[in-house]
């Protein structure tokens, strides 16, 4: 992964726990420009990483009913 070594935004984001050279790769190569995002949590829902805003609004049936 010499890439990812050459890349000063991938040798910032290889050390997040979980993110590694691969992660940091594809995030470095798939993500669109930051400035489109206009907080972290626009990030994280562009990912994938957070609940969509309808979890946790379904309702489980209950035994016996």
């Amino acid at each position: 992964m010499a890439w990812s070594r050459s890349t000063e935004c991938c040798r910032r984001l290889t050390p997040i726990p979980g993110v590694g050279p691969f992660g940091a790769v594809w995030q470095v190569r798939k993500a669109p420009v930051p400035q489109q995002f206009a907080s972290g949590r626009q990030v994280f829902v562009w990912a994938g990483l957070t609940p969509g805003d309808q979890q946790g609004q379904a309702r489980w049936p209950s035994p016996g009913r």
